[in-house]
Order: C-alpha cells, then sequence, then structure tokens
C-alpha cells in the first residue's frame, strides 16, 4: 500500500480561549462511508490539553464537514491525573459504545510531566462523553515505574489487546528533559465476555515478561 501525503488538514484558529494552539495527536473514527471524525489535542494559553474534533468528507479530508465548539471531557480536579491534559489516545467501537481511550497527565516538577491512561464512554454516538472514573484506569506500577500511554486496542475474539508505551527514565536533553519510552503490549491471560471498563486489574511479574489480566464489569 502506497501513503499519499495530503498536506495540512486543520489548524486551530484561536476561536476558542481553550483552543489556542495545537491539533495533535489525531485519532480518526469512521462515522459512515462518506464522513471521517478526528479527535485531536489542542492547548489553551496555559498550555493545558482539551480534546475535541473535527468531521472530514471522507475521500476528501481537506474538505471539514463539521467543527465540535467544545471539548468531548472536562480537564481533572485538581490533583487528579488529568488536571493538565486530556489527550486523546484511541477510540474503540464496541457493542454500540465507544471507549475513548485518553491520555491524562499533569506537570511535573523534576520531569516536566507525568502520563497515565483515562476512560470516557459514550453512548448516544459520541455526540457525549462521560469520564468512567476520576482516577487512571492504569497508571505507573512495579512494572512501569515512570509513566504508561495506551497507544492502541484491538479487540479479537472476545479478548481486548493493548499496545501501550511505558516510560523508562527521563533525560537531560540540552537543558532540556525529555522522556525514553519502551513499546509494550498487554497480553491478557483469561478472556472476558462482557464491556471492558477497568483495563486490569492484575499484574503478574516473570522474569522476562509482564501479563495483565482483563476484566470485563
Amino acid at each position: 500500500m502506497e501513503w499519499i501525503k495530503k498536506g495540512l488538514i486543520y489548524k486551530p484558529q484561536k476561536k476558542h480561549l481553550w483552543m489556542q494552539t495545537h491539533a495533535q495527536v489525531p485519532v480518526a473514527d469512521k462515522v459512515d462511508e462518506e464522513r471521517i471524525r478526528i479527535y485531536f489535542g489542542t492547548r489553551d494559553n496555559e498550555k493545558r490539553t482539551l480534546t475535541t474534533y473535527i468531521e472530514v468528507e471522507a475521500d476528501n479530508p481537506q474538505n471539514i464537514l463539521y467543527e465540535h465548539n467544545k471539548p468531548i471531557l472536562p480537564l481533572g480536579d485538581v490533583g487528579c491525573f488529568d488536571d493538565s491534559g486530556v489527550m486523546p489516545s484511541c477510540i474503540v467501537n464496541h457493542k454500540g459504545i465507544k471507549y475513548f481511550y485518553y491520555l491524562g497527565w499533569n506537570a511535573g516538577l523534576t520531569a516536566r510531566y507525568r502520563v497515565a491512561d483515562g476512560l470516557g464512554i459514550s453512548e448516544d454516538n459520541g455526540k457525549t462523553f462521560k469520564k468512567y472514573s476520576r482516577g487512571p484506569i492504569m497508571d505507573r506500577n512495579i512494572i512501569d515505574p515512570i509513566s504508561t500511554s495506551i497507544q492502541s486496542i484491538i479487540i479479537e475474539n472476545n479478548i481486548w489487546r493493548a499496545w501501550y508505551m511505558s516510560y523508562t527514565e527521563w533525560k537531560i536533553i540540552n537543558g532540556v528533559s525529555e522522556p525514553f519510552t519502551i513499546l509494550n503490549m498487554l497480553n491478557p491471560m483469561t478472556v472476558y465476555t462482557g464491556q471492558l471498563k477497568t483495563l486490569f486489574v492484575l499484574i503478574l511479574r516473570t522474569k522476562t515478561k509482564v501479563e495483565y489480566l482483563f476484566q470485563a464489569l
């Protein structure tokens, strides 16, 4: 398959205080044969990230059909994992429900930021979303001691498989702290057939790999 570069599709026009810069980490969701919804992270003047979306013509993405005028989810309460950012990661459509996985982050002191994973749920085809919880569904732990960020989730035979980045360390490069990551896979050992709401409930550690159990509630 040959990729064709289409060039610039969209950039913020500073119409809203919460959308001053950035249209980053785009996540595409097919609405129908003629329309694609693109979720993206945008920033205000305090560099906080919120997620909104545009809808474009499927065969001509430069043709913007709709521009949403508000964030799909709010920032978290002060001190919560997503009080500085709600950035898109991936979206899963399953049994009429949209599961919107996002990267919640807050500003750091020794490191520039810390990332954990949140979940928003829509039961009206993406018109509105509601946070599943105030806290993250996945966060740093004994195996991933710095930060985690989910990158992709695929359902195969009722098994939810997730690929995520584990932050291994921060390094100072040209006077700026930068994260180094590795890509891991969440490997469920047991098949659950219900709706996935809690991403993992148990971590099993061996000498060579980490395995997570999925929990369907």
